[in-house]
């Protein structure tokens, strides 16, 4: 599972940057029974290189289906991956 979508961001020089049909993947979720971590990769393609990474808190549901899955849903109520869709 994945997201992909585009992406405006500002550089490091404080330039504008589009970063489109990004490919989104949460590579790993590490979560005590209160809180989970997840890192995410968003990168050039599938196979490309990583154009930035981000970590992001959730809940987890430990009754819930697979902590991965929970992870990319909750990405999708975040602003920033808003309309990203599943690939």
């Amino acid at each position: 599972m994945a997201l992909t979508k585009s992406f405006k961001k500002v550089d490091n020089f404080g330039i504008e940057v589009d970063l489109s049909n990004c490919y989104i993947k949460v590579v790993a979720v590490n979560s005590t029974k209160d809180e989970a971590q997840m890192s995410v990769n968003v990168m050039q393609s599938q196979d490309g290189s990583s154009y930035f990474a981000e970590t992001h808190k959730f809940v987890l549901d430990l009754d819930g289906s697979n902590p991965i899955k929970q992870g990319y849903l909750f990405l999708k109520t975040l602003p920033e991956f808003a309309g990203a869709t599943d690939c």
